[in-house]
C-alpha cells in the first residue's frame, strides 16, 4: 500500500506486482492489515494527517482518506465499509485521516487510529465506534495488539481543544476499559 497509490499485490515474491485498487476509488493507504482469525480478510485505512511531501509545513501536505476499505478474496478486490464511506473533501469525519489499522489475534476486531478524532472499534468488521480518545483531544494516537488480545494505546498531549487525557494506556478486555501505565518520569509534553 502506498500513501498515494493504491494497494498492490504480487504473487511471486515481488517480481512483479499488479494494482488491485480501482483507480477511480481513493488511493491513500496510510496501513494495511491482515486479519489473522480469517486470512482471506485484509482492511487498510485511508488518508494521511502529515507528511504526503517533503516539503509539507504546517499541515500543507495531507491527504484526504474516504474511509476504511475491505477484502474478503486475499486482497484481490477492494471497497469501502459503508458506514465508514466519507467521499467529500473536507476533515469531517473520524475516517478521514486513520494513521493505524490492526485486527486482534484473539477476538477479530478490527481497531483503527483516527487522527484528532480517537481510537475506533469493529466487532463485525463493518460498524466502528469509539473506544478510546475523543474528538479534538488528541492529535496523535498509535496502538498495538498483542498474540492474547491485549492493547497498549498512546494519546498524544497535543490536541486542538484543551481537554483529554494524554498518556499511555492499557486494555485487557477488547478497549471496553483502559487502565492508564503512563510512567510517573514520562515527559508532560508528547507530541
Amino acid at each position: 500500500g502506498a500513501v498515494s497509490g493504491g494497494i498492490w499485490k504480487s504473487t511471486d515474491g515481488g517480481n512483479t506486482w499488479e494494482m488491485k485498487t480501482d483507480p477511480n476509488q481513493n488511493m491513500s493507504v496510510t496501513s494495511l492489515t491482515q486479519d489473522p482469525t480469517n486470512p482471506d480478510t485484509w482492511y487498510y485505512a485511508s488518508g494521511e494527517y502529515r507528511g504526503n511531501s517533503a516539503s509539507d509545513r504546517a499541515y500543507a501536505a495531507q491527504y484526504l482518506g474516504a474511509g476504511i476499505y475491505k477484502s474478503t478474496d486475499n486482497g484481490e478486490t477492494w471497497s469501502v465499509i459503508p458506514s465508514t464511506s466519507d467521499p467529500d473533501v473536507q476533515f469531517d469525519s473520524p475516517y478521514d485521516f486513520i494513521s493505524r489499522i490492526k485486527v486482534s489475534p484473539k477476538t477479530g476486531s478490527v481497531f483503527a487510529a483516527s487522527n484528532a478524532l480517537g481510537l475506533y472499534r469493529s466487532t463485525d468488521g463493518a460498524n466502528f465506534s469509539l473506544v478510546k480518545g475523543d474528538f479534538n483531544e488528541h492529535a496523535w494516537i498509535d496502538f498495538d495488539i498483542d498474540q492474547q488480545g491485549n492493547i497498549i494505546a498512546v494519546l498524544s498531549s497535543y490536541g486542538f481543544t484543551s481537554g483529554g487525557n494524554p498518556g499511555i494506556f492499557y486494555s485487557t478486555n477488547d478497549g471496553d476499559s483502559w487502565t492508564e501505565v503512563t510512567p510517573e518520569d514520562f515527559p508532560t509534553s508528547h507530541d
